[in-house]
């Protein structure tokens, strides 16, 4: 379970109503970035990200501006590029943060030696 205010967070990102964006967009881009993070095999979201996603989800440090403008050339205005790209990083953080949890408790109810 995530904290209130992660929830929170995740909430707004794939319901806001300011967002150009449409929110099935945002929680396909959400649901796949955490199947990568996962290490599973994430069905393909329904615009053809996948490169961009991956890096975002994998190696976000790697993403160029070359790449962002990529998007915007396939039909993304600047908002909706960086809307999916927030989407993007939030579900990786967000699900490695679920993986940390996760272990943690692993750790905290294995029987001591």
């Amino acid at each position: 379970m995530l904290p209130e205010h992660v929830q929170s967070l995740v909430d707004r990102v794939l319901t806001s109503d300011a967002a150009v964006s449409t929110p099935a967009l945002r929680r396909e881009v959400f649901d796949y970035v955490a199947a990568l993070t996962r290490g599973q095999v994430p069905i393909a979201p329904p615009v053809d990200l996948t490169p961009y996603l991956r890096k975002v989800a994998l190696h976000a440090y790697k993403v160029l501006d070359r790449e962002v403008e990529a998007i915007q050339a396939a039909g993304f205005d600047v908002d909706q590029a960086f809307e999916v790209t927030v989407a993007a990083a939030v579900s990786a953080g967000v699900t490695r943060l679920e993986m940390a949890l996760a272990a943690l408790e692993e750790v905290a109810d294995a029987p001591a030696d």
